[in-house]
Protein backbone atom coordinates (compact mmCIF):
# COMPACT_ATOMS: atom_id res chain seq x y z
CA UNK A 1 0.00 0.00 0.00
CA UNK A 2 0.94 3.43 -0.78
CA UNK A 3 -0.35 6.92 -1.32
CA UNK A 4 2.43 7.63 -4.06
CA UNK A 5 1.61 7.36 -7.53
CA UNK A 6 4.56 8.12 -10.34
CA UNK A 7 2.00 9.44 -13.34
CA UNK A 8 0.49 12.21 -10.52
CA UNK A 9 3.96 13.51 -9.92
CA UNK A 10 4.71 13.89 -13.61
CA UNK A 11 1.16 15.88 -13.82
CA UNK A 12 2.72 17.63 -11.33
CA UNK A 13 5.86 18.04 -12.89
CA UNK A 14 4.11 19.36 -16.05
CA UNK A 15 2.32 21.72 -14.05
CA UNK A 16 5.06 23.55 -12.08
CA UNK A 17 8.53 23.12 -14.16
CA UNK A 18 10.17 24.67 -17.45
CA UNK A 19 9.90 22.94 -20.48
CA UNK A 20 13.78 22.20 -20.11
CA UNK A 21 13.06 20.86 -16.67
CA UNK A 22 10.21 18.85 -17.59
CA UNK A 23 12.26 17.30 -20.15
CA UNK A 24 14.91 16.37 -17.35
CA UNK A 25 12.63 15.02 -15.15
CA UNK A 26 10.94 13.12 -18.34
CA UNK A 27 14.38 11.58 -18.90
CA UNK A 28 15.16 10.63 -15.31
CA UNK A 29 11.40 9.34 -14.30
CA UNK A 30 11.74 7.13 -17.07
CA UNK A 31 14.79 5.03 -15.81
CA UNK A 32 13.21 4.77 -12.68
CA UNK A 33 8.95 4.14 -13.83
CA UNK A 34 10.64 1.19 -15.26
CA UNK A 35 11.82 -0.67 -12.94
CA UNK A 36 9.07 0.18 -10.55
CA UNK A 37 5.83 -2.60 -9.54
CA UNK A 38 2.47 -1.88 -11.22
CA UNK A 39 -0.05 -1.21 -8.61
CA UNK A 40 -3.11 -4.27 -9.10
CA UNK A 41 -5.82 -1.46 -7.63
CA UNK A 42 -5.83 2.41 -7.34
CA UNK A 43 -8.14 3.79 -4.98
CA UNK A 44 -9.01 7.87 -6.63
CA UNK A 45 -10.03 9.90 -3.43
CA UNK A 46 -11.76 13.24 -3.66
CA UNK A 47 -12.49 15.09 -1.04
CA UNK A 48 -14.89 18.59 -1.05
CA UNK A 49 -12.76 21.75 -1.16
CA UNK A 50 -14.14 22.33 2.24
CA UNK A 51 -12.62 19.49 3.85
CA UNK A 52 -9.08 19.69 2.39
CA UNK A 53 -9.21 23.33 3.63
CA UNK A 54 -10.37 21.97 7.08
CA UNK A 55 -7.32 19.34 6.91
CA UNK A 56 -4.47 21.97 6.27
CA UNK A 57 -5.38 24.28 8.45
CA UNK A 58 -5.24 21.39 11.27
CA UNK A 59 -1.61 20.88 9.78
CA UNK A 60 -0.62 24.43 9.48
CA UNK A 61 2.19 25.86 11.45
CA UNK A 62 0.97 29.21 13.06
CA UNK A 63 2.84 31.43 10.98
CA UNK A 64 1.58 29.75 8.06
CA UNK A 65 -2.57 29.66 9.34
CA UNK A 66 -5.11 31.70 7.90
CA UNK A 67 -8.40 33.03 9.60
CA UNK A 68 -10.51 33.62 6.51
CA UNK A 69 -12.40 31.13 4.99
CA UNK A 70 -11.15 31.42 1.71
CA UNK A 71 -8.54 29.15 0.59
CA UNK A 72 -5.76 31.45 -0.41
CA UNK A 73 -3.34 32.37 2.07
CA UNK A 74 -0.98 35.28 1.59
CA UNK A 75 2.44 34.33 2.92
Amino acid sequence: MADFLTQKSEIFARLTLSDDEFALYRNIASRVDSNGPVPDLVVYLQPSPEVLFSRIQKRALPKWSCKSRIPICAR
